[in-house]
Protein backbone atom coordinates (compact mmCIF):
# COMPACT_ATOMS: atom_id res chain seq x y z
CA UNK A 1 0.00 0.00 0.00
CA UNK A 2 1.10 3.60 -0.66
CA UNK A 3 0.73 6.45 1.78
CA UNK A 4 -1.09 9.54 0.48
CA UNK A 5 2.10 11.28 -0.68
CA UNK A 6 3.36 8.24 -2.57
CA UNK A 7 -0.09 7.58 -4.02
CA UNK A 8 -0.16 11.05 -5.61
CA UNK A 9 3.42 10.95 -6.94
CA UNK A 10 3.72 10.89 -10.72
CA UNK A 11 5.19 7.83 -12.41
CA UNK A 12 7.87 8.19 -15.09
CA UNK A 13 8.09 5.79 -18.02
CA UNK A 14 10.96 5.75 -20.53
CA UNK A 15 11.79 3.95 -23.76
CA UNK A 16 14.58 4.44 -26.26
CA UNK A 17 13.06 4.68 -29.76
CA UNK A 18 14.46 5.20 -33.28
CA UNK A 19 13.55 8.90 -32.92
CA UNK A 20 15.13 9.29 -29.49
CA UNK A 21 14.18 8.90 -25.85
CA UNK A 22 10.41 8.79 -25.21
CA UNK A 23 9.45 9.90 -21.69
CA UNK A 24 6.01 10.00 -20.09
CA UNK A 25 5.09 11.42 -16.70
CA UNK A 26 1.79 9.94 -15.58
CA UNK A 27 -0.41 11.29 -12.80
CA UNK A 28 -2.27 8.81 -10.54
CA UNK A 29 -4.91 11.50 -10.04
CA UNK A 30 -7.54 10.51 -12.63
CA UNK A 31 -4.89 8.29 -14.28
CA UNK A 32 -3.72 11.31 -16.25
CA UNK A 33 -0.89 12.29 -18.59
CA UNK A 34 1.18 15.07 -16.99
CA UNK A 35 3.94 15.24 -19.59
CA UNK A 36 5.07 13.43 -22.74
CA UNK A 37 8.23 14.13 -24.73
CA UNK A 38 10.03 12.46 -27.62
CA UNK A 39 13.72 13.27 -28.08
CA UNK A 40 13.09 16.28 -25.85
CA UNK A 41 10.21 17.58 -27.99
CA UNK A 42 6.87 18.08 -26.19
CA UNK A 43 3.89 16.09 -27.46
CA UNK A 44 1.49 17.44 -24.81
CA UNK A 45 1.11 20.63 -22.82
CA UNK A 46 2.53 19.73 -19.42
CA UNK A 47 1.84 21.10 -15.95
CA UNK A 48 4.00 21.11 -12.79
CA UNK A 49 3.87 17.89 -10.81
CA UNK A 50 3.08 19.76 -7.61
CA UNK A 51 -0.07 21.37 -9.02
CA UNK A 52 -3.55 20.22 -9.96
CA UNK A 53 -4.12 19.55 -13.67
CA UNK A 54 -5.44 22.76 -15.31
CA UNK A 55 -8.61 22.26 -17.36
CA UNK A 56 -8.55 18.51 -16.46
CA UNK A 57 -5.39 18.23 -18.60
CA UNK A 58 -4.59 14.62 -19.47
CA UNK A 59 -7.23 13.12 -17.19
CA UNK A 60 -9.37 10.01 -17.69
CA UNK A 61 -13.10 10.75 -17.86
CA UNK A 62 -15.57 8.08 -16.65
CA UNK A 63 -18.43 7.12 -16.58
CA UNK A 64 -19.11 10.02 -18.91
CA UNK A 65 -17.02 12.75 -20.58
CA UNK A 66 -18.10 16.37 -20.88
CA UNK A 67 -21.43 17.45 -19.36
CA UNK A 68 -24.80 16.12 -18.25
CA UNK A 69 -27.37 18.92 -18.32
CA UNK A 70 -28.64 19.83 -14.85
CA UNK A 71 -27.11 16.56 -13.65
CA UNK A 72 -30.32 14.73 -14.55
CA UNK A 73 -30.73 11.50 -16.48
CA UNK A 74 -33.16 8.58 -16.59
CA UNK A 75 -32.47 4.85 -16.33
CA UNK A 76 -35.12 2.11 -16.28
CA UNK A 77 -37.79 4.74 -15.78
CA UNK A 78 -36.06 6.25 -12.76
CA UNK A 79 -34.81 9.83 -12.77
CA UNK A 80 -31.32 10.03 -11.29
CA UNK A 81 -29.60 13.18 -10.02
CA UNK A 82 -25.84 13.74 -10.28
CA UNK A 83 -23.93 16.34 -8.33
CA UNK A 84 -23.61 19.68 -10.15
CA UNK A 85 -19.82 20.05 -10.49
CA UNK A 86 -20.00 22.87 -13.08
CA UNK A 87 -22.41 25.38 -11.48
CA UNK A 88 -21.64 28.03 -14.12
CA UNK A 89 -23.24 25.78 -16.73
CA UNK A 90 -25.63 23.89 -14.42
CA UNK A 91 -24.07 20.57 -15.31
CA UNK A 92 -22.34 17.47 -13.97
CA UNK A 93 -18.89 17.65 -15.54
CA UNK A 94 -16.43 14.95 -16.67
CA UNK A 95 -17.72 11.96 -14.76
CA UNK A 96 -17.10 10.70 -11.23
CA UNK A 97 -13.40 9.79 -11.33
CA UNK A 98 -11.78 13.06 -12.43
CA UNK A 99 -10.19 13.61 -9.01
CA UNK A 100 -9.82 9.97 -7.93
CA UNK A 101 -6.33 8.74 -7.03
CA UNK A 102 -5.91 5.48 -8.95
CA UNK A 103 -3.80 2.68 -7.48
CA UNK A 104 -0.74 1.46 -9.32
CA UNK A 105 -0.90 -2.04 -10.78
CA UNK A 106 1.53 -3.95 -12.98
CA UNK A 107 4.50 -1.73 -13.89
CA UNK A 108 7.51 -2.03 -16.19
CA UNK A 109 10.04 0.66 -17.25
CA UNK A 110 7.83 1.46 -20.26
CA UNK A 111 4.30 0.64 -19.06
CA UNK A 112 1.95 0.94 -16.10
CA UNK A 113 -1.63 0.04 -15.22
CA UNK A 114 -3.73 2.37 -13.09
CA UNK A 115 -6.70 0.76 -11.35
CA UNK A 116 -9.75 1.87 -9.39
CA UNK A 117 -13.34 0.85 -8.67
CA UNK A 118 -16.25 3.21 -9.11
CA UNK A 119 -18.76 2.35 -6.40
CA UNK A 120 -22.52 2.83 -6.48
CA UNK A 121 -23.93 6.26 -5.69
CA UNK A 122 -27.34 7.90 -5.72
CA UNK A 123 -26.76 9.52 -9.11
CA UNK A 124 -24.96 6.54 -10.68
CA UNK A 125 -26.06 3.27 -9.00
CA UNK A 126 -23.52 1.01 -10.71
CA UNK A 127 -20.19 -0.52 -9.78
CA UNK A 128 -17.46 -0.40 -12.43
CA UNK A 129 -13.97 -1.85 -12.21
CA UNK A 130 -11.58 0.37 -14.19
CA UNK A 131 -8.05 -0.27 -15.47
CA UNK A 132 -6.09 2.26 -17.57
CA UNK A 133 -3.01 0.78 -19.27
CA UNK A 134 -0.27 3.10 -20.53
CA UNK A 135 2.46 1.69 -22.79
CA UNK A 136 5.29 3.42 -24.67
CA UNK A 137 5.92 2.41 -28.28
CA UNK A 138 8.38 3.49 -30.96
CA UNK A 139 6.62 6.81 -31.67
CA UNK A 140 4.46 7.57 -28.69
CA UNK A 141 2.08 6.50 -25.98
CA UNK A 142 -0.81 4.02 -26.26
CA UNK A 143 -3.65 4.15 -23.74
CA UNK A 144 -6.03 1.21 -23.29
CA UNK A 145 -9.16 1.42 -21.15
CA UNK A 146 -10.69 -1.70 -19.61
CA UNK A 147 -14.05 -1.34 -17.85
CA UNK A 148 -15.85 -4.26 -16.20
CA UNK A 149 -19.39 -4.14 -14.84
CA UNK A 150 -19.42 -5.48 -11.27
CA UNK A 151 -23.07 -4.52 -10.76
CA UNK A 152 -25.97 -6.98 -10.78
CA UNK A 153 -27.69 -5.17 -13.66
CA UNK A 154 -26.97 -3.55 -17.02
CA UNK A 155 -24.66 -0.52 -16.62
CA UNK A 156 -24.60 2.34 -19.16
CA UNK A 157 -21.51 4.53 -19.46
CA UNK A 158 -19.29 6.55 -21.79
CA UNK A 159 -15.56 7.16 -21.70
CA UNK A 160 -13.24 10.02 -22.61
CA UNK A 161 -9.84 11.59 -22.06
CA UNK A 162 -8.62 15.19 -21.89
CA UNK A 163 -5.10 15.49 -23.37
CA UNK A 164 -3.72 18.85 -24.52
CA UNK A 165 -1.53 18.39 -27.60
CA UNK A 166 1.67 20.19 -28.53
CA UNK A 167 3.88 19.91 -31.60
CA UNK A 168 7.29 21.32 -30.78
CA UNK A 169 8.11 24.63 -29.17
CA UNK A 170 6.06 27.18 -31.15
CA UNK A 171 2.75 28.55 -29.88
CA UNK A 172 -0.25 26.35 -30.61
CA UNK A 173 -1.99 29.46 -31.95
CA UNK A 174 0.33 29.26 -34.99
CA UNK A 175 -0.52 25.66 -35.80
CA UNK A 176 -2.98 23.80 -38.00
CA UNK A 177 -5.41 21.06 -36.94
CA UNK A 178 -6.73 18.32 -39.22
CA UNK A 179 -9.18 15.54 -38.35
CA UNK A 180 -11.57 13.32 -40.38
CA UNK A 181 -14.77 14.78 -38.92
CA UNK A 182 -18.18 14.70 -40.60
CA UNK A 183 -20.39 16.85 -38.35
CA UNK A 184 -20.33 19.03 -35.27
CA UNK A 185 -22.68 19.89 -32.42
CA UNK A 186 -24.12 23.34 -31.82
CA UNK A 187 -24.52 24.00 -28.11
CA UNK A 188 -26.60 26.30 -25.95
CA UNK A 189 -25.25 28.80 -23.42
CA UNK A 190 -24.63 25.96 -20.97
CA UNK A 191 -22.55 24.03 -23.56
CA UNK A 192 -25.24 21.37 -24.00
CA UNK A 193 -25.80 20.21 -27.62
CA UNK A 194 -29.01 21.32 -29.29
CA UNK A 195 -28.28 20.50 -32.95
CA UNK A 196 -25.93 18.41 -35.10
CA UNK A 197 -24.73 20.01 -38.34
CA UNK A 198 -23.07 18.20 -41.24
CA UNK A 199 -19.81 19.75 -42.36
CA UNK A 200 -19.37 20.93 -45.92
CA UNK A 201 -16.45 22.00 -48.09
CA UNK A 202 -15.15 25.37 -46.97
CA UNK A 203 -16.92 25.34 -43.59
CA UNK A 204 -14.68 27.39 -41.23
CA UNK A 205 -14.67 24.60 -38.63
CA UNK A 206 -14.30 21.71 -41.08
CA UNK A 207 -11.30 19.99 -39.56
CA UNK A 208 -11.22 17.48 -42.41
CA UNK A 209 -9.99 20.34 -44.59
CA UNK A 210 -7.58 21.46 -41.88
CA UNK A 211 -8.02 24.73 -39.98
CA UNK A 212 -5.56 27.39 -38.86
CA UNK A 213 -6.02 27.68 -35.11
CA UNK A 214 -5.36 31.42 -35.29
CA UNK A 215 -8.61 31.79 -37.25
CA UNK A 216 -11.09 29.79 -35.15
CA UNK A 217 -12.68 29.64 -31.73
CA UNK A 218 -13.25 26.05 -30.62
CA UNK A 219 -15.01 24.35 -27.75
CA UNK A 220 -16.80 21.93 -30.01
CA UNK A 221 -17.77 18.26 -30.20
CA UNK A 222 -17.24 16.61 -33.59
CA UNK A 223 -18.49 13.28 -34.88
CA UNK A 224 -15.62 11.51 -36.62
CA UNK A 225 -16.00 9.60 -39.86
CA UNK A 226 -16.07 5.86 -39.13
CA UNK A 227 -13.04 3.87 -40.20
CA UNK A 228 -12.07 0.29 -39.34
CA UNK A 229 -8.45 1.46 -39.13
CA UNK A 230 -9.31 4.13 -36.56
CA UNK A 231 -9.15 7.91 -36.62
CA UNK A 232 -6.17 10.27 -36.57
CA UNK A 233 -6.20 13.95 -35.59
CA UNK A 234 -3.06 15.87 -36.59
CA UNK A 235 -1.55 19.01 -35.08
CA UNK A 236 0.97 20.56 -37.49
CA UNK A 237 3.47 23.30 -36.67
CA UNK A 238 4.98 25.76 -39.20
CA UNK A 239 8.44 24.47 -38.24
CA UNK A 240 7.55 20.98 -39.48
CA UNK A 241 6.73 19.32 -36.14
CA UNK A 242 3.67 17.03 -36.16
CA UNK A 243 1.87 15.42 -33.25
CA UNK A 244 -1.01 13.00 -33.80
CA UNK A 245 -3.78 11.68 -31.61
CA UNK A 246 -5.20 8.37 -32.81
CA UNK A 247 -8.31 6.66 -31.56
CA UNK A 248 -9.72 3.25 -32.43
CA UNK A 249 -13.27 2.95 -33.87
CA UNK A 250 -14.83 2.74 -30.38
CA UNK A 251 -14.17 6.46 -29.94
CA UNK A 252 -16.81 7.99 -32.24
CA UNK A 253 -16.37 11.60 -31.14
CA UNK A 254 -13.67 14.15 -30.48
CA UNK A 255 -14.03 17.35 -28.48
CA UNK A 256 -11.69 20.19 -29.45
CA UNK A 257 -11.07 23.00 -26.98
CA UNK A 258 -8.75 25.95 -27.66
CA UNK A 259 -7.78 28.38 -24.91
CA UNK A 260 -5.26 31.20 -24.49
CA UNK A 261 -5.35 30.89 -20.69
CA UNK A 262 -3.58 27.64 -19.89
CA UNK A 263 -1.44 28.42 -16.81
CA UNK A 264 2.27 27.59 -16.84
CA UNK A 265 5.27 28.68 -14.78
CA UNK A 266 6.02 31.21 -17.57
CA UNK A 267 2.48 32.59 -17.57
CA UNK A 268 -0.65 31.79 -19.55
CA UNK A 269 -0.20 30.18 -22.98
CA UNK A 270 -2.33 28.94 -25.84
CA UNK A 271 -3.29 25.28 -25.43
CA UNK A 272 -5.35 22.81 -27.44
CA UNK A 273 -7.31 19.93 -25.96
CA UNK A 274 -8.13 17.09 -28.37
CA UNK A 275 -10.41 14.80 -26.39
CA UNK A 276 -11.37 11.33 -27.67
CA UNK A 277 -14.88 10.37 -26.51
CA UNK A 278 -17.06 7.32 -27.03
CA UNK A 279 -20.19 9.48 -26.83
CA UNK A 280 -21.10 13.17 -27.22
CA UNK A 281 -21.83 15.65 -24.43
CA UNK A 282 -25.02 14.95 -22.45
CA UNK A 283 -25.01 11.30 -23.57
CA UNK A 284 -26.23 9.95 -20.23
CA UNK A 285 -29.36 12.05 -20.63
CA UNK A 286 -29.92 11.42 -24.37
CA UNK A 287 -28.65 7.84 -24.54
CA UNK A 288 -26.69 8.63 -27.71
CA UNK A 289 -23.81 6.19 -28.30
CA UNK A 290 -23.80 4.96 -24.70
CA UNK A 291 -22.07 1.65 -23.99
CA UNK A 292 -24.16 -0.83 -21.99
CA UNK A 293 -22.41 -3.63 -20.11
CA UNK A 294 -24.15 -6.72 -18.76
CA UNK A 295 -23.14 -7.92 -15.28
CA UNK A 296 -19.58 -9.27 -15.47
CA UNK A 297 -19.07 -8.01 -19.03
CA UNK A 298 -15.85 -6.18 -19.97
CA UNK A 299 -15.29 -3.40 -22.50
CA UNK A 300 -11.89 -2.34 -23.84
CA UNK A 301 -10.73 0.35 -26.28
CA UNK A 302 -7.55 2.28 -27.07
CA UNK A 303 -6.26 5.68 -28.15
CA UNK A 304 -2.84 7.29 -28.12
CA UNK A 305 -0.45 10.14 -28.92
CA UNK A 306 2.57 9.92 -31.23
CA UNK A 307 5.22 12.23 -32.60
CA UNK A 308 4.97 11.71 -36.34
CA UNK A 309 7.58 14.33 -37.13
CA UNK A 310 9.81 16.30 -34.78
CA UNK A 311 11.08 19.84 -35.08
CA UNK A 312 14.41 20.34 -36.85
Amino acid sequence: MFDDVDARACITLQKQTPQGLLVASLDPVAAGIRDLTLAGHPLVQSYPESTDAPYFAGRTLLPWPNRVARGLWTHDGQTLRLEISDPEHEAALHGLLSSTIYSRGETTPSSVVFETTLTESEGYPFRLEVAIHYALGDKGLAVTYRVTNRSDRLAPFAAGAHPFLRAGQLSVSNMRLTSPVESYLVSDDNLIPVEEIALGLGDPVNLSDGVALSEVSLDTAFRVSPSPEGITTRLSSPDGAITELWQDPSWRWVQVFLTDRFPTSEGEVWALAVEPMTAPPNALATGQDLISLAPGEEWSASWGIRGERLSP
